[in-house]
């Protein structure tokens, strides 16, 4: 098989999307342009022309992926799996599979996430960009020993991009944040040195996460500001750096700021997870209303890709009903569902969550008249 440069670079740019970073959503109102849909466009119409391009399809597949995540319809993602498949069924071909391994990663299928990432592994065993997927994948099934066995001994530097943010995120896992820091301003040094502006900002970006975690907010903000100055760049850093300046924003305490922050996004693109967030801030503000609104519209969301049949957002509903204090006894059931499809400490600690809440209320309760033993909940939501 035959790739031209430009489809190389134009790959290794795409797996390092599906693979590390979280995709945005589409332009306005300052928003940078995305091309997603011109990109759908253009590859079907080379499709009804000619129904046997395999490339094309996998070209589908990627940006199907990218339309996924920006519109959180889990309808693309099967579209993508559809279009991925019949790539390699035309032609087995590398860049399908690791288009696929994204695909899987992003829905948390990290079983078959490793099965693509095994195939194109073995297509081409040099390429790190691949090593980064299934480094996810391994990480999203809790087997971060067979995570490290792919990265760099402890005491060596990663010799590329891929491998110092795979590095930083298996790091900032453990909860190694200095080390992460580290990892992430590597990958940053070796995104700059290429001119790869997005790259540069997704890595700054999460150097400035890990210190957020780490509980260093104003080390931090150098790091969003290194971003920030680095241009506006594509929907996905974008999205990614306005979310971590919000973070920013609360941590310092600024939760004006913070929910300002949060209601923009919404305002380009629902999501889910950002509204969970604007839910969680308007109610440490006191703003019933408006946190009444954004949990609504986060169920909503989350609910609308279990009803179609996928499992990836099992884990944000089930810490939703937490966070509200409502459905807790189906939030313990999404939280014990999700934990068989993923299993690291994330999962780990949103089961453990659901239920505390269940035996260590936050909130009073009652016991319910005629009712021995059951109790009712009285929280700002009621849902139950």
């Amino acid at each position: 098989m035959n790739v031209s440069p430009g489809d190389a670079r134009r790959a290794r740019f795409l797996v390092v999307c599906v693979a590390l970073i979280l995709l945005g959503s589409c332009a306005s109102r300052g928003r940078p342009p995305s091309d997603v849909d011109a990109r759908i466009d253009f590859s079907l119409k080379k499709l009804s022309e000619h129904p046997r391009l395999f490339a094309v399809y996998t070209q589908l597949a990627a940006a199907y992926l990218d339309k996924a995540r920006e519109t959180h319809d889990p309808t693309f993602l099967t579209r993508g799996r559809d279009a991925g498949e019949r790539s390699v069924a035309i032609q087995p071909n590398v860049l399908a599979f690791n288009v696929m391994a994204g695909l899987c990663n992003f829905a948390h299928r990290f079983e078959c996430a490793l099965e693509w990432g095994r195939r194109a592994a073995a297509a081409n065993p040099t390429d790190t960009a691949v090593t980064a997927l299934l480094v996810e994948a391994y990480m999203g099934l809790g087997r971060y020993e067979d995570a490290a066995k792919l990265l760099p001994p402890p005491g060596v530097k990663a010799g590329d991009f891929y491998t110092a943010a795979a590095l930083g995120q298996w790091l900032a896992s453990q909860l190694r944040y200095d080390e992460a820091v580290d990892a992430f301003l590597d990958a940053a040094k070796f995104a700059r040195a290429t001119g790869a502006s997005d790259l540069t900002v997704w890595a700054e970006v999460r150097a400035a996460g890990a210190l957020l975690d780490w509980g260093r907010p104003g080390p931090a903000r150098s790091h969003l500001e290194a971003a920030a100055g680095l241009g506006p760049g594509n929907p996905v850093a974008w999205k990614m750096l306005h979310l971590h300046w919000a973070e920013f924003y609360e941590a310092e305490g600024q939760l004006d700021k913070a929910l300002a922050v949060y209601e923009g996004l919404l305002e380009e693109q629902e999501d889910p997870a950002i509204r969970h967030k604007a839910f969680l801030v308007a109610r440490w503000l006191g703003q019933e209303v408006r946190a009444h609104k954004h949990f609504g519209a986060a169920e909503q969301g989350f609910q609308r890709v279990i009803d179609a049949g996928e499992i990836y957002t099992l884990g944000g509903l089930a810490r939703l009903y937490a966070d509200g204090d409502v459905k807790i006894e189906h939030a313990l059931a999404l939280a014990q569902r999700n934990l068989e499809y993923k299993r690291d400490i994330e999962a780990e600690a949103t089961l453990a969550y659901v239920q505390s809440k269940l035996w260590v209320p936050s909130r009073p309760r009652i016991s319910r008249p005629g009712g021995k033993g059951k109790r009712v909940t009285f929280p700002i939501f009621q849902g139950e």
